[in-house]
């Protein structure tokens, strides 16, 4: 059930017969206790100016045998305003001008798995096409180093991160 697409563009362009889509979904192990699921889908409206594409992850926690939860990495909801603080300037900074987001979305959209990349160094957070900016911008992926997040950090995140 932790693979039932949750992401709504995801849901109706499975349903439709208005688009052509190529559905993807690859499985890993991000660590012993933790499985990852990277769903993409690239479609092309029927009548669209240009095709679009949109990923989303999700992760299981085996132990607990469920789906991963922000509360199983983060012991304190505070870890979210820090984040969205180190996406947001990162992301200013490279958009700049072209930016169609505030810090409050930031930390609306990264409250989920949906965005993020659990690596061994960093938690990435990979936005989709139009998430924070135009089209033109393509999908925008930020890197947040675990050390910058290490202080909310769970037991159980230390131990399966390896910090």
């Amino acid at each position: 059930a932790w693979l039932i697409p949750e992401n709504e563009t995801i849901q109706d362009c499975l349903k439709d017969n208005e688009s052509d889509a190529e559905h993807h979904i690859s499985l890993g192990r991000t660590s012993p206790n933790i499985l990852s699921s990277l769903e993409h889908l690239y479609f092309m409206g029927h009548g669209a100016a240009h095709p679009n594409s949109v990923s989303t992850h999700s992760y299981f926690h085996v132990a607990q045998k469920r789906k991963l939860k922000p509360e199983d990495i983060f012991t304190d909801i505070q870890w979210r305003s820090v984040a969205a603080a180190y996406v947001y300037k990162a992301l200013l900074d490279e958009l700049q001008d072209m930016i169609q987001t505030d810090p409050k979305d930031v930390a609306k959209q990264i409250s989920t798995t949906d965005l993020w990349q659990i690596t061994p160094t960093s938690l990435n957070i990979q936005f989709n096409n139009y998430d924070v900016a135009p089209y033109v911008s393509g999908p925008q992926e930020v890197q947040i180093p675990w050390s910058k997040l290490k202080p909310y950090l769970s037991p159980f995140a230390k131990k399966e991160l390896g910090l």
